[in-house]
């Protein structure tokens, strides 16, 4: 087995941790994505609001609030398609906004042919930390930004009392500091940093939510 070979299982086998969140965990990420988007909103003027690429989409429930912000193209991905509603699957027009959802597995989204239809918005709320190879990762979705386009990276404070790091399925839980320093690595500039503050039953909970531009596209 080659090297190339090796890392795709290795990649592959932590993936099969991934899990479907609970009906109340949903409820519950839908409210602060729709607060955290609101804030993100202000950076993106409303020309540049046409195609989001929506990273580990859960069941999709997403999608509704970037179809209310005007984008008109969206694609889902998440490796496990059970978790969409089977009626949503189907490739066409959701509210005016053509919309798809995929089966795969995130980091292969750095195999995908160059798109002149790049994306405006990357959207990885809550899935960088799932990667035990996150530099790889953050430059596969920079690669997938418009010149123009941002990212939004959403990751839980290792520093809580909900101890993120000990999730089986949390494999990068790093501080701000450490995010920052990624961030540099995969030539991203931090546009918007911001903190989260969520009650949860283990207590107070931190969410530390970065938008990004690409340093190296820009002016592409």
């Amino acid at each position: 087995m080659n090297l190339a070979s090796k890392l795709a299982e290795f990649v592959l086998r932590c993936g099969k941790t991934a899990y479907a969140e609970p009906p109340d965990n949903l409820a519950f990420h839908v409210s602060i994505s729709q607060q955290v988007f609101q804030r993100v909103l202000k950076s993106i003027p409303s020309e540049q609001r046409t195609s989001v690429l929506d990273v580990g989409c859960a069941n999709g429930f997403a999608r509704e609030m970037f179809a209310e912000a005007g984008y008109s193209r969206y694609l889902g991905v998440t490796s496990r398609i059970g978790d969409i509603p089977l009626e949503s699957r189907k490739f066409g027009m959701f509210k005016e906004m053509l919309t798809l959802f995929i089966e795969e597995d995130v980091h292969r989204i750095a195999l995908w042919k160059s798109d002149p239809r790049l994306y405006n918005l990357v959207w990885a709320r809550h899935i960088v930390e799932h990667s035990p190879i996150p530099l790889f990762l953050l430059e596969a979705l920079r690669d997938q930004l418009a010149p123009d386009g941002f990212l939004y990276v959403e990751v839980p404070s290792p520093s809580t009392p909900c101890e993120h790091f000990r999730n089986a399925n949390h494999y990068s839980c790093f501080s701000q500091e450490g995010w920052w320093s990624l961030f540099h690595k995969a030539e991203l500039e931090v546009v918007d940093p911001f903190d989260c503050h969520v009650d949860v039953p283990a207590g107070k909970d931190v969410y530390f939510c970065f938008l990004l531009k690409s340093v190296s596209r820009q002016g592409a």
